[in-house]
């Protein structure tokens, strides 16, 4: 094997010595896939790096409730970057029937829920007051929604997923060029 030619003997500067004495000895073919695959990611760790730095900050200085609003701008911004097509961001039109099971699932799962709490007699309706709860419910339900779109959904099943999935076409081997593989 190749680590039993050169054993590694600890601390960063032989470590770093090792891993490109070890890098220049794989055949052309295959240094240029590590190179460009470590290209071809660094758009994506960027956006993740970004996210996670600025949500956590957020949380932590006790914004917790507003702490995904900058993955909406950050989407646009890496979106235009990158300049991702619609249809790479995921934004196209599905068929009706995943629309149906979408909104019948949790309707009838929560339905089912409040039903065994009726019948179990765990319910206290008696103070509520009607209004504000359907307003409440009506405001919460379109907003988290719309927002959980724009902001987890857009950043990562939508931007992410795309840097992942052009990162991975360029750093396909099959992709390098034959002059690179000099």
């Amino acid at each position: 094997m190749l680590l039993e030619r050169r054993p590694y003997v600890g601390g960063s500067r032989q470590a770093r010595l090792l891993n490109q004495s070890l890098f220049h000895m794989l055949p052309p073919r295959e240094r240029y896939t590590l190179y460009a695959m470590n290209r071809s990611f660094r758009p994506a760790l960027i956006g993740v790096i970004a996210a996670i730095a600025i949500t956590t900050s957020m949380d932590a200085s006790g914004y917790t409730t507003f702490s995904a609003l900058p993955l909406l701008p950050l989407t646009a911004i890496f979106w235009y970057l990158q300049k991702f097509s619609r249809q790479e961001m995921g934004l196209t039109w599905g068929n009706q029937q995943s629309y149906v099971v979408a909104v019948a699932y949790p309707v009838i799962v929560l339905g089912l829920i409040a039903g065994f709490a009726l019948a179990a007699g765990a319910t206290d309706t008696s103070g509520a007051d009607w209004n504000k709860t359907f307003l409440n419910i009506a405001l919460m339900s379109s907003t988290g929604v719309l927002m959980g779109i724009l902001t987890e959904e857009g950043f990562f099943r939508g931007w992410l997923w795309a840097a992942l999935r052009r990162a991975a076409r360029t750093s396909d081997p099959r992709d390098v060029p034959p002059s690179r593989m000099k």
